[in-house]
């Protein structure tokens, strides 16, 4: 039978306590510190042990993430290299004729941001969706929030949930629990499959709903503006960009 101690409450109270930090959006760092000084406290009854913990946690976590780290950086450096050189742009602009009304328009912008996200991730997605998809969605019906909803659903919720391309997610799960990777991407797919169908159906359930009863107040086109980042687009020309916009998805692809 197993024996719960002290050690395991400290540590149950310390996760409660960085679920609420995250909640609210507060930095968990300190937290976790404590946490970590605190266990080590109750087990080994020093305080020099206590202490000297802490830098061993911090050793471990990069031993055991830097790859993680790495991989993080270098598709955050590449989707800023596409934003400022317009890649991205000729990557999503094709899409923008078929928004031709909100329904097109949420569930459109939705598995874009998706399919962007399983490649360069929902943060720097959201960039290269919102300043050329958003403006078109709000021109065929859709509200502002109504396109925020469909990109922070398929972008944060089901892409970043499941990262079968980067597979950066999925490797903490697994390395966590000393299973394969694979592994974990198997299992999730049910999971995400019922949890992507009731999030989105639901939430543009909610969405017509407001439309219909005039809850919502829908921008046009001329009142919608959003900073987007600086770029410089004749460093390559229009066929390279379109090369590009093609090798890009289509080496990742055969990395997976």
């Amino acid at each position: 039978m197993i024996e719960l101690t002290a050690i395991h409450y400290i540590y149950l109270i310390f996760i409660i306590l960085i679920l609420i930090a995250m909640i609210k959006k507060l930095d968990c760092s300190l937290i976790c510190i404590v946490g970590v000084v605190l266990i080590a406290l109750i087990s080994t009854k020093s305080i020099p042990a206590s202490l000297i913990s802490i830098f061993n946690s911090f050793i471990y976590s990069i031993t055991e993430l830097l790859p993680t780290i790495l991989i993080i950086s270098i598709i955050a450096g590449l989707s800023k290299a596409l934003s400022y050189t317009g890649i991205s742009k000729v990557m999503i602009e094709p899409f923008s004729k078929f928004m031709k009304n909100d329904f097109i328009a949420f569930w459109g912008i939705g598995i874009i941001m998706m399919i962007i996200s399983y490649f360069f991730w929902p943060s720097p997605a959201v960039a290269l969706v919102g300043a050329v998809l958003v403006p078109v969605a709000i021109k065929s019906g859709l509200p502002a929030i109504g396109a925020a909803i469909a990109m922070n659903l398929f972008g944060h919720g089901i892409a970043l949930s499941t990262d079968f391309v980067i597979q950066a997610a999925p490797k903490l799960t697994a390395d966590a629990a000393g299973i394969p990777v694979s592994e974990v991407v198997k299992a999730s797919v049910p999971l995400i499959i019922i949890m992507g169908i009731v999030t989105t159906v639901t939430a543009f359930i909610m969405l017509k709903k407001d439309m219909k009863n005039g809850t919502l107040e829908n921008l046009t086109y001329t009142e919608y503006s959003e900073e987007v980042e600086s770029t410089d687009e004749s460093l390559l020309s229009k066929g390279w960009k379109s090369f590009f916009a093609i090798l890009i998805p289509l080496l990742f692809a055969i990395d997976v």
